[in-house]
């Protein structure tokens, strides 16, 4: 943010109120200078104020791979405080918690001076641009691009290959393609469409089974050892 200034708890609850007729009706649990908080039945969303901007050690390299926002860095320079939005308590399913985070967060954006939102490890976007596709979520319509970071690097060798950041918050492996031949665009827009699938019509991408590839002509997929160097197993996609 550029300016120490965020709504009162009342406010929020009501919006969110308003906003989704009753299905949400949150209660107060805090409303200080230092932060606020709400009751959600048995989960608690809380906003804590931090008087001071995210360090820019962190916030580079999330500026380097944020390509759907080019002015990521410049617009982030200047900023001089920031928020830390979370809800405590799982929820037993991954989605839901997710979008009810998503919608206490973009009210909270809307009634602050946020320039951008810093999405779980790492995924940036611009205020506007996390507003207008939170403004398209509903329970059965969901946009994978708000909590999922689609990338594409090559590797030691000069391949490139592809590979999800965000899956397994919503219960779902990572997605990785060791080696592919089509543009970078269409890979993205593919994987894109892949992950909006798995997630509202829960497709399931089993080990050695097959689902339509970008030009409906079967690929297999696999799990495996991920190629990034973190430890974990992710659907591979075979599509040499």
């Amino acid at each position: 943010m550029n300016e120490p200034v965020f709504p009162s708890a009342g406010e929020i609850a009501d919006a969110l109120r308003d906003r989704y007729k009753g299905s949400l009706n949150p209660t107060v649990l805090v409303d200080s200078e230092n932060g606020i908080g709400h009751s959600f039945g048995n989960t608690m969303g809380v906003v804590q104020f931090l008087d001071f901007p995210i360090p820019a050690w962190d916030l580079a390299p999330r500026c380097e791979t944020a390509y759907w926002w080019p002015e990521a860095a410049a617009a982030l320079s200047d900023h001089t405080c920031h928020l830390i939005v979370q809800l405590i308590q799982d929820l037993d399913d991954r989605i839901p918690k997710v979008l009810l985070l998503t919608r206490y967060l973009a009210e909270i954006v809307k009634r602050t001076t946020s320039v951008g939102v810093y999405w779980g490890e790492g995924l940036l976007r611009s205020a506007e641009s996390f507003l207008d596709l939170e403004s398209t979520v509903a329970p059965t319509t969901l946009a994978p691009e708000l909590w999922v970071d689609f990338q594409i690097h090559p590797n030691d060798a000069g391949v490139e290959q592809f590979y999800t950041y965000g899956m397994n918050i919503l219960g779902r492996l990572e997605i990785e393609v060791d080696r592919f031949s089509l543009p970078r665009e269409a890979m993205l827009t593919y994987a894109r469409g892949l992950a909006k699938k798995v997630l509202e019509q829960d497709l399931v991408l089993a080990y050695d089974s097959w689902i339509d590839g970008p030009d409906g002509k079967p690929i297999r997929v696999t799990h495996g050892d991920t190629f990034l160097p973190c430890d974990g197993r992710v659907c591979k996609l075979q599509m040499e």
